[in-house]
């Protein structure tokens, strides 16, 4: 399969535990972005696979919790310092 730029991805040897976002492609190597954490890496092309759509659905849901439950602590901390 042909990678590029932009491409969504995941590494088959760490079982498609992130996912990442690939800025750079060369012959054998992709350098990655992870989409959830401030993370870089690199791997060989073979490595790589597209995630499903499940996959892809299922990350989008984690990060959206995630984000609500920061949001929800940050707004409950502000409001409690403000009745102090």
């Amino acid at each position: 399969m042909e990678f590029k730029q932009g491409d969504l991805v995941c590494r088959k040897s760490y079982n498609s535990d992130i996912l990442f976002k690939i800025k750079k492609v060369t012959e054998t190597q992709a350098l990655l972005k992870g989409l959830d954490f401030r993370l870089l890496a690199d791997a060989p092309l073979e490595d790589l696979v597209v995630p499903s759509i499940d996959k892809i659905n299922e990350h989008k849901e984690k990060t959206q919790k995630k984000l609500n439950c920061t949001l929800t602590l940050s707004l409950t901390q502000w409001y409690n310092t403000i009745l102090i």
